[in-house]
């Protein structure tokens, strides 16, 4: 039942209670209420992509639809199964994670921080003249490739640990939810 931007189903015999927190034609996204057991709220969305835009709509004319209803229940399902998951089976999860990130990750990537940093020194380099615009082009492309690394090494060990939930649990969780299963 949706009720404003309540949401509420029964999930395994349990009724399981939801917020839409964002919703348009093409997005919308969904928080699980936290419990008593945990203070913790996770978020689900889910997106139209452009070429199904047409005739696919989650919200029209300030109203979900049809189909926008169907998914903002799959999606509180989605989070209501794996808010289940035991704390200390996060713990082994997240532990999995930082072993595949660590494990994938070429030496030379760069996160955000990092990213931020590097692009930091370029343009002190550039004020104080020390480097040429072509030269500071270039190396903005070389980091910009080892962010893209980093990345790629992000999605890669998410997809192990999503595969890992599913092997033990039978959830088959998306990226963004996983991230917000391991509180990243």
């Amino acid at each position: 039942m949706i009720d404003g931007d309540r949401i509420s189903i029964e999930v395994d015999g349990e009724l399981v209670h939801g917020r839409i927190t964002y919703l348009s034609a093409r997005d919308i996204t969904v928080a699980l209420e936290p419990t008593a057991r945990e203070a913790k709220a996770l978020a689900s969305g889910g997106h139209i992509p452009v070429l199904a835009a047409a005739c696919l709509r989650f919200e029209e004319n300030g109203a979900i639809t049809d189909r926008g209803r169907q998914r903002a229940e799959q999606l509180l399902q989605e989070l209501h199964r794996a808010h289940r998951i035991p704390p200390s089976r996060r713990s082994r999860l997240e532990a999995l994670y930082a072993s595949e990130l660590a494990r994938l990750n070429p030496p030379d990537a760069l996160d955000e921080e990092g990213l931020r940093e590097a692009r930091t020194a370029l343009r002190k380099a550039m004020r104080a003249e020390s480097l040429d615009p072509r030269e500071n082009q270039r190396r903005l492309v070389v980091l910009k490739e080892r962010r893209e690394a980093h990345r790629r090494a992000e999605t890669e060990a998410l997809e192990v640990v999503a595969d890992a939930i599913k092997d033990a649990h039978g959830l088959s969780l998306g990226d963004d939810l996983v991230r917000s299963l391991l509180a990243l």
